[in-house]
């Protein structure tokens, strides 16, 4: 199914770069193609947005918020592919040139994976390695000289932590995000207001480990 639409969903997406009723009409497609997705379909989907997805154009965000749609839709199904959209994430956020609605875009992403993609009957270890595989990539990138990918690294984590499934992080993982926002936060070059919006989130979901 999904190679048969490659050409459609190609159009699609260079269709978010043009003019805004052209915009309105493909996004409207192309939410209606993502929530009609065969499970089976969701990696060749990733693969052909990866593909055609230019992240420093127009069309970045509308692309990324996709994702957001995936999650709603499609929940515990797309828990095998989060290494992959997290792929997809970072690599925005350093090509983002410090773009806020591409920023916040991700930012939206992130937590929908984390509330979407847990459900009631998920084994506890499965919980705490989703949010692991959320959270590591963005703990990574929180230290650098790049502020787009730092900034934007300390948003994702903040809307992360903010979630309600965050409670189902590990100590360690808790322990290692605040390692990594106070060592950026030592660094003049990396210190941004989004991390300091970080350290209080965590502050206050996290207290006894902060």
């Amino acid at each position: 199914m999904g190679r048969n639409l490659s050409p459609i969903l190609r159009r699609r997406l260079e269709n978010l770069d043009k003019d805004a009723n052209s915009r309105k009409s493909a996004m409207r497609a192309l939410k209606s193609y993502v929530k009609d997705l065969d499970s089976k379909a969701i990696p060749i989907f990733l693969a052909q947005v990866s593909e055609t997805k230019e992240t420093g154009s127009l069309s970045g965000e509308y692309t990324i918020s996709l994702y957001e749609v995936l999650a709603r839709f499609h929940g515990v199904e797309i828990v095998p592919q989060i290494d992959i959209i997290m792929s997809t994430i970072i690599k925005t956020l350093a090509s983002s040139a410090g773009s806020f609605p591409l920023q916040q875009a991700c930012s939206k992403v992130v937590p929908a994976i984390a509330r979407y993609g847990i459900d009631p009957t998920t084994p506890e270890d499965k919980r705490r390695h989703a949010i692991h595989s959320l959270c590591k990539p963005l703990s990574d990138s929180l230290l650098g000289s790049q502020e787009s990918l730092t900034s934007g690294s300390a948003l994702c984590l903040k809307a992360l932590v903010e979630c309600d499934n965050w409670r189902f992080a590990s100590n360690e993982m808790v322990n290692k995000v605040c390692q990594n926002v106070a060592g950026a936060l030592e660094e003049k070059s990396t210190k941004t207001n989004a991390h300091m919006r970080l350290v209080m989130a965590l502050g206050q979901h996290n207290p006894l480990i902060v």
